[in-house]
């Protein structure tokens, strides 16, 4: 195995990504192809096709994150046997561990890969397990169940990603239903944010574990202040057939009809 860089110059100097290649023909190839490239760009010297190819930890750190990318598997374990280190965040800030659980169905062999290799679970306050709870119940679970903090911000990603599954999962594990994020949000509130159509089977996951229709946020608010403040007209009459109280005052004494902006509002509020 050996591992060579593709990339491009720049007028700041030579910027590679490295890549990893099992034939060592094609990477001794490539080096050679760019190292004539950068001659060709003017500079006075290329890189040697031997230094590009024995690259040190940074930059087995760059190949783990390309890797990852990639959802290449075999790059992956060939960048953490080199020593790529797996707490380093790269330029655009990311660590490779929240890397590989921001996205659609996550390859869950390089998350386990990973925390195999000590990549730290709660690091930027358990900034991957939240990332895990937009996405995928599988890299939940694993996090989880390898020492993962299990936090009330939690049941709030997993509401803004529309995760069912994952909803119920923390639920399961003991999480209130009622949980808020750190700006003091209910879970339930959020859920109200987005379109009826999205946001209803998630409403309804919450409502079937127990969260109070009428939950109150810090300011006394209620899901039904909160989509007449928005002039979110579809949500009234959902909210109202599941039992919202268009009564009840905020801690400013306001009831959902004072915060009524727009005549679809108030119509919706039976006004």
């Amino acid at each position: 195995m050996l591992i060579l860089a593709s990339g491009t110059l720049t007028r700041g100097g030579w910027g590679w990504e490295l890549i990893a290649r099992e034939d060592e023909a094609h990477a001794a190839q490539m080096a050679e192809q760019i190292a004539a490239k950068h001659l060709a760009q003017g500079y006075r010297e290329a890189p040697a096709p031997t230094e590009l190819r024995r690259p040190g930890k940074k930059k087995w750190t760059d190949c783990l994150i390309s890797a990852i990318g990639r959802s290449s598997v075999s790059a992956v374990h060939a960048a953490l046997a080199r020593g790529a280190d797996v707490s380093a965040r790269n330029v655009q800030g990311w660590l490779p561990l929240s890397h590989a659980v921001h996205r659609d169905s996550p390859n869950l062999e390089i998350v386990r890969a990973l925390v195999l290799h000590g990549a730290p679970l709660d690091a930027g306050n358990g900034e991957a397990l939240e990332l895990a709870a937009r996405h995928d119940l599988g890299a939940v679970r694993l996090l989880l169940e390898n020492g993962a903090v299990l936090r009330p911000s939690l049941l709030c990603e997993a509401v803004m990603g529309h995760q069912i599954d994952v909803i119920d999962e923390l639920v399961a594990r003991g999480l209130d239903p009622s949980a808020a994020n750190l700006g003091g949000e209910p879970a339930w509130h959020l859920v109200v944010e987005g379109r009826l159509r999205e946001g209803a089977p998630v409403a309804e996951a919450l409502l079937r574990h127990g969260t109070a229709v009428n939950l109150q946020d810090r300011e006394g608010n209620t899901a039904l202040h909160r989509v007449v403040r928005g002039s979110r007209a579809e949500w009234i009459p959902w909210l109202l057939e599941r039992g919202a109280d268009p009564m009840l005052r905020n801690k400013k004494g306001q009831a959902p009809l004072d915060l009524a902006a727009t005549d679809a509002v108030r119509v919706a509020l039976g006004a």
